[in-house]
């Protein structure tokens, strides 16, 4: 009994850690959504370096902008 009572006790604590990292991820989850649900509306708002790290993150090889035309450097 002594050995579940410790078993118990500690799968408690890790429970209660585990919550507690749980609703810091919840933010980071709800803030993603509501960015991805407008990333037209994110992006025009934005300031240039905010622009720069947005694209980069879609495009990671770099986006090039010629006149009114833009492209990658890898062609698919």
């Amino acid at each position: 009994m002594k050995r579940y009572k410790k078993e118990i006790d500690s799968l408690r604590k890790e429970l209660e850690f585990n919550m507690q990292h749980k609703s810091d991820y919840q933010h980071y989850l709800s803030s993603g959504i509501d960015l991805l649900s407008d990333v037209s509306g994110f992006y025009q708002k934005a300031d240039a370096q905010l622009k720069r790290r947005l694209l980069g993150s879609i495009f990671p090889e770099s986006l090039f902008f010629s006149k009114e035309k833009s492209r990658t450097p890898r062609l698919d």
